[in-house]
Parts: structure tokens; sequence; C-alpha cells
């Protein structure tokens, strides 16, 4: 072997063991991790392509820092590169299979490209890890109600509720899904443990009147819709379902006052508009009736209750051709909606028997 070339070896053999020295491993990952501090900084400032190729530069270095490869998989998500994402976060969760984290960024990689399955199975291995975390479990239950799956989220907000019966969200949560299931006496329970901890939530009172009022406990619905008037003055919803409370029990002047009240703090909403639509027909103010209803068609054409509350009024007004037009668009948007249909059917033997 020549000098050269054995001098060459011998340098070769030194730089090794001082890289192979514990020292030089510790050089090597304080600059490992002051790079992905630096990385972590781009990314909070949005200066994401420099911060992806700080990540980049590190796995370069050190593949097997699944910090690396997580902060790299969420500048992705940040940029909406779904399959890349995916791809990355991954590859963190297998280099850290322990890491909620990870699992927790796979489910959003998931969530991010609609696939909710895979993104609650990624949730329940994160649950998995941190089985006191009842925050995962509403996490799971919002991607089942955004894949439209309300048994699977029933499921989830239970296990919510197992583990932290102390937390207001979890029952408001358990407490929202079965309303909106029509279990009205279940909601009313768990509204009821959510007040109990946390008194002061206007939501929760607006919801346990609409329970109340389901359940036809009318004078009961209208105490809480009160109590969120008086939480929350701004909230359009709490003044509408009081006037829609007062309606039912026949105080239409007091219900239009809601109603006004409610349109006040949000003048667009078509919903408002055809529920004091309702109100001033049953007050026989037909001109401002007609006026509501349609302003409201004209924000939302295809609102179904303004549809037939508009037709409903038509028909009052003798203009049972027009209301029967009016009621054939309800039911090209909800062919099965029954009150759409019995009113067009009677308008048809009212004709019929003319």
């Amino acid at each position: 072997m020549e000098p050269a070339e054995r001098a060459r070896n011998e340098r070769t053999r030194i730089e090794e063991r001082r890289m192979a020295s514990p020292v030089a491993h510790r050089v090597r990952a304080d600059a490992v991790a002051e790079a992905l501090r630096r990385a972590q900084h781009l990314y909070e400032q949005g200066r994401l392509a420099e911060a992806a190729r700080l990540c980049e530069a590190v796995i370069g270095t050190a593949p097997r820092r699944h910090d690396a490869w997580l902060l790299l998989g969420r500048i992705c998500l940040r940029g909406r590169l779904g399959e890349k994402a995916l791809e990355v976060v991954r590859k963190a969760a297998q280099l850290a299979p322990a890491s909620v984290e990870a699992q927790l960024a796979v489910s959003e990689a998931y969530a991010a490209m609609g696939q909710y399955k895979p993104a609650r199975q990624a949730l329940g291995r994160a649950a998995r890890l941190a089985p006191g975390d009842a925050g995962l479990w509403l996490r799971r239950a919002q991607l089942a109600q955004q894949a439209g799956v309300a048994e699977d989220m029933a499921d989830d907000l239970d296990q919510a509720v197992a583990l932290r019966p102390d937390l207001a969200e979890v029952w408001l949560a358990r407490a929202d899904l079965s309303l909106h299931r029509g279990h009205h006496a279940a909601a009313l329970a768990d509204y009821d443990e959510a007040l109990r901890r946390a008194p002061g939530q206007a939501g929760a009172r607006l919801n346990r009147g609409n329970a109340l009022h389901a359940l036809g406990r009318a004078q009961e619905a209208l105490a809480e819709y009160d109590a969120a008037v008086l939480l929350a003055p701004d909230l359009p919803q709490a003044h509408a379902n009081r006037g829609n409370c007062l309606l039912a029990m026949g105080d239409v002047g007091a219900a239009i006052e809601c109603y006004d009240r409610a349109l006040a703090i949000d003048p667009d909403s078509a919903h408002l508009r055809s529920s004091r639509g309702v109100a001033l027909h049953c007050a026989g103010q037909f001109a401002a009736a007609l006026d509501d209803l349609e302003h409201a068609l004209r924000r939302a054409p295809d609102h179904l209750q303004s549809l037939v509350n508009y037709a409903n009024l038509l028909q009052a007004l003798g203009r049972a051709d027009d209301a029967l037009a009016i009621y054939g668009r309800a039911l090209e948007i909800a062919p099965a909606d029954a009150v759409a249909m019995a009113n067009r059917d009677a308008v048809l033997a009212a004709k019929a028997a003319a």
C-alpha cells in the first residue's frame, strides 16, 4: 500500500472514531434538536417551504427522528398536500408507535382527505395510548358526526362520559346528539348534568329549552329560553326559539316581538324571516307575512320550511294554483315531506270539490 493511501486510510479511521464518540453523538443530537426548533419556528411563522427544507435536511442526517417526520407531516397538512402528509405522518407513527401525537397526526391526515373511517381508527389507537383522555373520544365523535354515523358517535360519547363525568363538555356533546336524534328525555337528563357543572352556558340552556318544548313542557321551555336570552342577549336563536314557544302557546304578538329581536341581530336569516312570516300569517297580517316569506325565499330558494309556509299563505289568500306550484317545488326537494304532501292534497281536494 502506498504511503499516501495509508495516510488517507488512517485519517478516515481517526474521523470514524471521532464521529462514533459520545461527544460527537451529543454534538450531532444538539445540532438536530436546534434545527428542529428552527423548523418549528418557521412553521409557526407560516414559512412552510423553508421549514420543510430544514426538516428534510434533518431527516437526511437522522432518518429515525420521528419528530422530524411528524413536523414535516404537519407542514404538508397545512400546505394542503394530503397524500404527501399522510405518507409522512404514517412514517412518524411507524418510528414511534407509542406516540399519541403521531396517531393524532395520522387521523388528521386521513380526515383532511375525507377518509373518516381510518381517521377514527387512528384516533382509537391514540385513545388506547392515552386511556384517560376524554378529549380523544370527543374528537372521534366529531369524526363520526362528519361521516354521518350516529351510532358510532353515541358510543364515543359514552366513553367520554365514562372517563370524565366531571366535564360539562362531554355531557353537553352527548345531550346535543340525543336532541338531534329525537331522544328528548335522554337529552334533557344530559343537559341537566352539563348545567350542574357549568350553569352559565347559553347554548345548553337554549337546547334544554328545545328538549322541553319537544316534550310538551312549554312553560318550562320558556323559562330556559329566558335564561338563554339573559346569558346571551345577542344570540338570535335564543330569541327565535322563545318566539316559537310563545307562538305554540298562542301568544302571537309576543312571538312576533321575539322574531323582531332575532332579526335585528341577524337580518339576513332566511329561517328567521320564515318564522316571523308564519307568526304574521297567524296574526292576519298577510301583506307583511308575504313580504317576509318572499324575502326568505330570495335568500334561500330551496329552504323547505319557507316553501311550505309560503304555499300555506298563498292558499289562505285564495291563490290555490300558486300554492300548488310551491308545494310541488317543496316536494321536489323533499319528496317524502308529510306536511307538504298533506297540504297539497288538501288543496287538490278543495279544488276538486269546488
